[in-house]
């Protein structure tokens, strides 16, 4: 399964690795700190995290940070929502959770890392403490609504990224050295677009992508030095 790692969880002492047991205070999403990178699954138009990046988080933590209907944040420059997950009251309903098992073809516990803590969301459409859910621990779509006090080692935070700003891939016809950023599966390229083709992106690296275009099967190093990156492979485009 491809996973994009970027982005860190923040509270006021810096940067948490992910699936921290997690104190008191504030706490955000921000910059890539080196080895604290949160995994991100791209599916349906979002950035799913995952797997739950902390624990010991209650809603009230949540509410408090505006992260239930969503905030606004930027990580490395790239502007994004940032809320917990939309769920269905109805279990035969598709939601954003069942979604995502059905785009990455899967909901074992190995792959969705549902098991060791559940993660709160949102039923849709649906107000008050019947409104709020943790879901997983017993099976991945198990789900129960709880008091917005219950705070434990096993209730936890799992966001999601809805990408604001975006452009579309297709209506991109000329280049101009414009810096900009690509979502792909496995990662982001950044640098300056230099060119545009019906099936290709070229751009010049930063010195950031140059570490890991070697990883990466969507992008292509052509001899002028340039990146050719697949449009069929771009997720998400940003101008930078």
């Amino acid at each position: 399964m491809d996973t994009i790692e970027f982005g860190s969880l923040y509270f006021e002492d810096g940067a948490w690795p992910v699936g921290s047991i997690c104190g008191s205070g504030r706490f955000s999403l921000g910059d890539t700190e080196l080895s604290k990178e949160i995994p991100w699954i791209a599916a349906n138009g979002l950035l799913f995290s995952a797997q739950n990046i902390c624990k010991n988080i209650g809603w009230k933590d949540l509410e408090m940070q505006n992260f239930i209907v969503g905030k606004k944040i930027k990580i490395d420059g790239l502007p994004f929502k940032c809320r917990i997950p939309v769920i269905s009251d109805n279990c035969l309903e598709d939601d954003e959770w069942k979604l995502l098992q059905k785009a990455v073809n899967s909901s074992a516990k190995s792959d969705l890392h549902w098991g060791d803590s559940q993660f709160w969301a949102q039923k849709k459409d649906v107000a008050g403490m019947k409104g709020r859910a943790l879901i997983g621990g017993a099976h991945a779509n198990y789900q129960v609504s709880i008091s917005s006090r219950t705070k434990n080692s096993r209730t936890a935070f799992r966001p999601v990224l809805e990408p604001l700003c975006t452009c579309c891939v297709e209506t991109i016809r000329q280049a101009g050295g414009e810096d900009v950023a690509a979502i792909v599966p496995g990662g982001i390229i950044r640098g300056k677009m230099v060119d545009v083709s019906d099936f290709d992106i070229f751009l010049e690296p930063n010195t950031w992508t140059k570490k890991i275009v070697g990883m990466n099967r969507w992008a292509v190093k052509v001899p002028d030095g340039t990146l050719a990156v697949s449009k069929d492979a771009i997720l998400h485009f940003f101008f930078a």
